[in-house]
């Protein structure tokens, strides 16, 4: 326990991140829309929001997913937040992929594609040298229903540590507001930002230093957070875990089978789908005979 004593927790934490981002629909617009300079219209309201990650989740579970109507676009769309705390290096780009996949799937499973104009939104939040060049990045377009090549996904890389080395004198009023947002997800020091002009960066602020100001609960919060990278890196003891995991792998397999019979009715080649889901040509042809 003394080990944990002087630990102070960031915004980054899963189960902080979650706290603050998956139980109020304001932050969560916000950290949306500024990212994505979308303006998010109607009814927004969160599809799921994981108590767990990796293993313990269903395989389809994001961090935060949300879901809204976009101003600019009209289109409904759907929104996964991702947050990472530990450096995947280039597992990162076929994990962004892999959500990707899932998540398409599923919506093609519901017939939402075929009922409206759908957009699907990925954002994810770290600090991964290896991904890309850029703070926001990757626009993918990928073939519609009706085999049309539009832009209907867009995944966002946000490259946490670039915002400390932005000038704020430079940037406009609306990117303030979403550097300050990144820099108290990742600060060591709040003081600043408990005193800041724009609401949102004062509560994320302030729910931050609420945690670390109660020990056990900062505690309880570490331990799920220690717990949830140990699931995503392996690092938990399988000799404990093994019935249940036998279970869990049973599950993403047969999961597995399903997002890639759904990408091959709706046009993806073998060679695409064994990409996108990190598989050899072998295992995918042997999958969709299944």
């Amino acid at each position: 326990m003394d080990s944990y004593n002087n630990v102070f927790i960031n915004g980054m934490n899963n189960y902080l991140f979650k706290k603050i981002f998956g139980h109020s629909i304001k932050r969560v617009t916000c950290l949306i829309e500024e990212i994505t300079k979308e303006k998010l219209v109607g009814k927004i309201e969160y599809e799921h929001v994981s108590e767990v990650s990796g293993g313990d989740a269903k395989s389809i579970d994001g961090d935060i997913i949300v879901s809204a109507t976009s101003l600019e676009s009209n289109y409904r769309i759907l929104v996964d937040v991702e947050a990472q705390n530990y450096n995947m290096g280039d597992r990162l780009i076929k994990r962004q992929y892999h959500y990707v996949a899932m998540f398409l799937a599923g919506m093609y499973e519901k017939n939402s594609f075929y009922e409206e104009d759908r957009k699907l939104v990925i954002i994810f939040l770290h600090s991964n040298r290896k991904n890309n060049g850029n703070p926001i990045s990757i626009t993918q377009g990928v073939k519609s229903p009706e085999n049309k090549q539009i832009d209907i996904v867009k995944i966002y890389d946000v490259f946490l540590d670039e915002f400390f080395n932005i000038d704020l004198q430079e940037v406009s009023k609306n990117d303030k507001i979403l550097v300050e947002l990144m820099r108290v997800l990742i600060a060591n020091d709040i003081d600043e930002y408990l005193k800041s002009d724009n609401e949102v960066v004062r509560e994320v602020a302030s729910m931050i230093d609420y945690l670390n100001k109660n020990e056990k609960e900062r505690i309880a919060a570490i331990k799920k957070g220690d717990y949830e990278n140990r699931v995503m890196l392996g690092g938990y003891n399988k000799g404990k875990e093994e019935g249940r995991q036998e279970g869990k792998i049973e599950g993403a397999n047969s999961k597995e089978i399903e997002i890639a019979k759904s990408m091959s009715i709706n046009g993806y080649s073998n060679e695409e789908i064994a990409k996108i889901l990190n598989k050899d040509i072998s295992t995918i042809e042997e999958t969709l005979r299944k």
